[in-house]
């Protein structure tokens, strides 16, 4: 994996704090910020792209807590 799409990653996931996009949104997303982050423009998640994420970012669903009888 190249190191600028690593960094992209990272950039959206940290954006996302948590959240998901669909997968196509995503990688279009992570496509955007690697050009970005190659041609060296800034910001690199600019309004559009942020008011675009925010748009279409749904909250990740809480992990499955696993019960347990009180029979030990």
């Amino acid at each position: 994996m190249a190191l600028s799409l690593f960094a992209a990653q990272a950039l959206v996931g940290s954006y996302l704090n948590g959240r998901r996009l669909p997968d196509s949104l995503l990688l279009s997303v992570v496509d955007s910020v690697e050009v970005r982050l190659k041609s060296g423009r800034v910001p690199v998640l600019d309004e559009s792209l942020r008011e675009l994420i925010d748009r279409e970012a749904v909250e990740a669903e809480p992990p499955a807590v696993i019960g347990r009888s009180r029979e030990h």
